[in-house]
């Protein structure tokens, strides 16, 4: 699926070459940023996707192309389920406890690892917090 110089993505934009660029994790140190972070993040909150962030669904996982890094992001499959699920509608508890009913983690580690990844996908600029409650 991303063989030769162009894929497109799902984004709106245009499709960007991307065989040039490297399929690696990042894996990142906690810092004084990601503290301030936790103290600010509630499950209560709703991100909803930007427009402009550039993702593609292959073979049932999502593949993040982080443009400002010039990176690939894999992501596994509750990754993938969370980014499909960060659509504005649901807040990160209701995503956390549809997580819960669909795969096999407990919930402590389950609510851990969304909110971990929700904050770096906002550090990332790939989503937006909400400001209003859904109706």
């Amino acid at each position: 699926p991303l063989q030769g110089a162009e894929a497109s993505v799902q984004s709106g934009a245009p499709g960007m070459p991307v065989a040039h660029l490297p399929p690696v994790e990042r894996r990142e140190q906690v810092g004084l940023r990601d503290l301030i972070a936790r103290a600010t993040t509630s499950t209560a909150d709703r991100y909803e996707r930007l427009p402009s962030a550039r993702w593609r669904l292959i073979e049932g996982r999502v593949v993040l192309i982080d443009a400002n890094e010039g990176q690939l992001l894999h992501l596994n499959e509750v990754g993938s389920r969370v980014w499909e699920l960060l659509d504005g509608k649901k807040s990160v508890d209701q995503i956390i406890s549809e997580l819960d009913n669909a795969f096999d983690a407990s919930p402590a580690r389950l609510r851990k690892d969304v909110r971990n990844f929700v904050r770096k996908l906002h550090r990332m600029e790939l989503i937006r917090k909400l400001d209003s409650p859904h109706p």
